[in-house]
């Protein structure tokens, strides 16, 4: 035998168990068996709810985060602070909010970006007809 499954469309058999999508060309019925994913495009970074922690994770990876918020826990031991605190606190959260509200901006423009692609019409091609 050549292998060939004729089920799936001519794929070799075994590919057509790999996760591959086939579609059958003017067939809707199977098609809409399949339960395919939509076209839905979304290019945001963050959600809603999880934005504040993915983008404080995300900002202290940044080196020159990462040391100012070490030298910040380091001035709360009072031996060896050479200053308050909240001197280096407000720095470093001037900083971080300045970067997040960019960031939030950005994501909110490519989200309204998604929602006008995704809400494009476009038309199908069915019994010849557009």
């Amino acid at each position: 035998s050549s292998g060939i499954n004729a089920e799936y469309g001519g794929l070799k058999t075994g590919e057509a168990d790999q996760g591959l999508r086939v579609l059958r060309s003017n067939d809707p019925d199977y098609n809409a068996e399949q339960n395919f994913p939509d076209n839905y495009i979304s290019t945001t970074k963050y959600k809603a709810y999880s934005f504040i922690i993915v983008n404080l994770c995300e900002q202290f990876s940044r080196l020159a985060n990462a040391y100012f918020l070490l030298i910040l826990i380091l001035q709360l031991i009072p031996q060896i602070a050479a200053l308050d605190w909240w001197i280096t606190l407000l720095p470093l959260l001037f900083v971080l909010s300045v970067t997040g509200f960019k960031d939030a901006y950005d994501d909110i423009q490519r989200w309204r970006s998604d929602k006008s692609i995704n809400n494009r019409t476009t038309s199908v091609l069915v019994d010849n007809q557009w």
